[in-house]
């Protein structure tokens, strides 16, 4: 199916346009547009190969502005639905970007997005998909009420961010009593974070991380080995991806990779040593990185929510670094009700937010 170069007119004032990762147009449209490493075609690649898709990206443009968003596409079993397919979103927050022109009103602003969001879906139904599920990213994607009005857009809980245009004092003030307590206790221990650019820990970190799922009896689409973070590596570029480790001497504790794209660091993936849990190591790590972040000219260190999005005590446990809080939404949409009825275990839960969706995908999906 060819899915770059194909130019569809919705009326003489927008246009939508679904490319390919090797597609020039991919890296123009971010060239103008504040994004994350989410959105780059290298990593919606990777994302795709990894549960046997393909990746495309979604461009709706008008005079008012545009929308872009990546998408993996994935065929529908064939013992389902034969010759369908369904999108959703890479790994993590890679909602939709929204730009738009100046003096532009904030309504004419929201019918944009809706009239971009159902012509994407116009789009997507000609193309034989039958849902679509995005993960919106609770920096970037803003306005949010279209998406309401335009599929079903689920709450699933807030995430927690740090303001790195505070001053360190103010940053500092902001971390809970108890985690202030953590990070003197691994200063005085000798405990040291270190920016790995060489990446000489990375089998150490992979073995932590492995761990750290086992240990939390994580599903298995948040398992990923040495090989993946390489390939994640190459598809991002040294200068976007980075590996911190906290260490005890020669001894690592805890790891993490941190992404840092136009002005923001995203916490991606960590873990911390069995043994290692009671020195709660990542205390000291998140403060690390930070002030790193700070220097470098970042804007914000996003750390994420809780497991599956969540206000879990992963989320307690982040929540103790910074007073602001985003709220993280998914949408989803049903592009043909009739087959979507004929294939779903439930054809109307489709809004609840502790739902598959595709509830067909219930054993790989992940948030």
């Amino acid at each position: 199916m060819t899915t770059t170069g194909r130019n569809i007119d919705r009326g003489p004032r927008l246009t939508v346009r679904l490319m390919t990762t090797e597609d020039e147009g991919w890296p123009l449209v971010l060239s103008r547009t504040a994004h994350d490493f989410y959105h780059l075609p290298g990593y919606a690649e990777l994302c795709a190969k990894r549960v046997g898709g393909d990746a495309l990206g979604a461009h709706i443009s008008a005079a008012e502005g545009e929308l872009f968003v990546p998408l993996v596409r994935q065929a529908i079993p064939s013992q389902l639905l034969d010759g369908w397919f369904d999108v959703s979103s890479p790994y993590g927050y890679p909602g939709p970007l929204l730009r738009f022109e100046e003096k532009v009103t904030s309504a004419a602003r929201d019918r944009f997005v809706g009239r971009a969001l159902e012509s994407l879906c116009d789009e997507l139904r000609e193309r034989r998909i039958l849902t679509a599920f995005l993960r919106l990213h609770p920096l970037l994607t803003e306005p949010i009420e279209p998406f309401a009005r335009v599929g079903q857009l689920v709450l699933h809980g807030r995430t927690v961010a740090i303001d790195l245009t505070m001053t360190e004092t103010e940053i500092w003030h902001q971390v809970r009593p108890n985690h202030r307590t953590g990070i003197h206790r691994g200063i005085r221990l000798g405990h040291r974070v270190e920016r790995d650019v060489g990446w000489t820990h990375l089998e150490q970190f992979a073995s932590i991380y492995r761990a750290t799922m086992d240990r939390v009896h994580a599903a298995p689409n948040y398992y990923f080995d040495v090989r993946h973070f390489e390939e994640l590596r190459a598809a991002l570029g040294p200068e976007r991806l980075h590996l911190f480790m906290v260490l005890d001497g020669e001894q690592a504790l805890a790891g993490a990779l941190f992404t840092e794209v136009s002005g923001i660091v995203q916490f991606h993936l960590g873990g911390t040593r069995s043994d290692s849990l009671r020195l709660h190591p990542h205390k000291l790590l998140y403060l690390s990185v930070a002030r790193w972040a700070k220097g470098r000219g970042n804007r914000v260190l996003h750390l994420g929510g809780g497991v599956a999005g969540f206000e879990d005590s992963l989320y307690h446990f982040k929540a103790g670094f910074s007073h602001v809080r985003r709220p993280f939404y998914t949408w989803r949409r049903v592009l043909d009700s009739q087959l979507w009825s004929s294939i779903a275990s439930d054809p109307a839960s489709v809004a609840e937010a502790s739902s598959f969706f595709p509830t067909y995908r219930q054993r790989r999906a992940t948030l």
